[in-house]
């Protein structure tokens, strides 16, 4: 990573928060990166800011097994294996570990598509 890229690390989340708004996503050059921001019902005031990186195919394997079956677990099992750095209570909150894990499914997993073709 190139150390004149903003990272979370050098950047406070109030300025990722308003770069995200206002760029939306892959917003830190990170090219296998995104920026998720989720919200809590109990917390109105307060947005959560997670940097996740792009699931791999080890990942995925992982994950998958849970798509139809139990969803807090796919979202778990994501949130905890694609997390680069943002606020901790999105690893720590299973609301927000859910929300961020349907994030990450409708970024990385949702559009793919793959049809059996017999030749």
């Amino acid at each position: 990573m190139s150390k004149d890229i903003k990272t979370p690390k050098n950047m406070s989340l109030d300025d990722m928060k308003r770069v995200i708004e206002a760029k939306g996503r892959d917003v830190l050059g990170l090219p296998n990166a995104e920026a998720i921001s989720v919200k809590h019902e109990k917390v109105k005031d307060r947005v959560f800011v997670g940097i996740f990186e792009k699931p791999s195919p080890k990942v995925l394997s992982l994950a998958m097994p849970f798509l139809e079956k139990n969803m807090h677990k796919l979202c778990d099992i994501l949130v905890k294996h694609c997390w680069v750095d943002g606020d901790n209570e999105i690893k720590e909150d299973s609301a927000l570990t859910l929300a961020a894990g349907s994030k990450i499914v409708e970024i990385w997993i949702s559009g793919v598509e793959a049809e059996l073709v017999n030749f």
